[in-house]
């Protein structure tokens, strides 16, 4: 999954679905992810700056978790993460 809003955020998240390791591309400054199951409740959150990342998702029950990017304390993309 790729999205791109104008040219201020730009983030990559694969694989999805993931096993084990999400991997975490972000292409602008000052992003926070924030990893929710489906009851809405914030199992991960983290700041993360340009780069590639890796995220453990091991330790998670295999279901349907919303991955939210937000920058600047804006919400700016919130995407569907399906764990196997």
């Amino acid at each position: 999954m790729k999205f791109n809003k104008g040219s201020v955020v730009q983030v990559s998240v694969y694989p999805n679905p993931v096993k084990d390791k999400l991997q975490v591309s972000i292409q602008s400054d000052n992003i926070r992810l924030q990893l929710a199951d489906m009851n809405g409740r914030i199992i991960k959150d983290q700041v993360l700056q340009v780069g590639n990342h890796e995220w453990s998702l091991r330790d998670y029950s295999p279901g349907i978790y919303m991955l939210s990017v937000l920058q600047n304390n804006q919400r700016i993309e919130t995407i569907k993460i399906i764990k196997q």
